[in-house]
């Protein structure tokens, strides 16, 4: 997945580079942490198959969902998810739920033996594989309209909308604003990240 990121940054700061580096280094996919216990994948694997058969049969296959999606953004019409997306999840998320493997993972699981569960040391907070600066300029002078996926504020703290939902990015928005308007000098750097 590639996506914007924006980082505030100390007007003051000697080295803009390596301090976006010391704030986007907690969120590596790379930093390795103690050993730690994470789902499995095949945890209601077998029930959002069964959901998603379902919703292909109820709304529409998603693959030409999403095709018709995506040929509508490229036509510069909107970004958000189309109504048949958000119902098609809405089915499938119904239906897999009410399926007898709810919460239960794979018992022939190569991953976790059955269990659930495995031990990792991949970082559990890691949101990039690799990034790059595209600017640096005062936040000031963003457009009114310009928006990010993610922002890292100037206390390290990395945000993003918690769903691809119009209110989900509009409440992280108003959020990001209101950081940018507490800290009225500070630089913005963007960054393309991928994921």
């Amino acid at each position: 997945m590639l996506f914007l990121a924006l980082a505030l940054v100390e007007p003051g700061a000697a080295n803009v580079e390596e301090h976006v580096a010391q704030l986007m280094a907690p969120y590596s996919m790379h930093l390795m942490v103690p050993e730690h216990r994470r789902e499995c994948y095949c945890v209601n694997a077998e029930a959002l198959a069964f959901g998603a058969v379902e919703a292909d049969q109820e709304v529409g296959d998603r693959d030409e969902l999403w095709n018709a999606h995506r040929a509508r953004r490229s036509a510069r019409e909107t970004v958000w998810i189309g109504d048949a997306l958000k119902q098609w999840d809405r089915v499938r998320d119904e239906a897999a739920r009410a399926h007898p493997s709810w919460g239960r993972p794979r018992p022939q699981c190569g991953g976790c033996g059955g269990t659930g569960y495995y031990l990792s040391t991949d970082n559990p907070h890691g949101k990039w594989d690799s990034y790059y600066i595209k600017s640096v300029v005062p936040h000031v002078e963003l457009p009114d309209d310009f928006g990010t996926y993610a922002m890292l504020a100037p206390d390290g703290q990395w945000r993003q909308p918690h769903r691809r939902t119009r209110a989900a990015y509009e409440a992280y928005w108003s959020e990001c604003r209101s950081i940018m308007n507490a800290h009225p000098f500070h630089l913005a750097v963007v960054m393309g990240c991928h994921a």
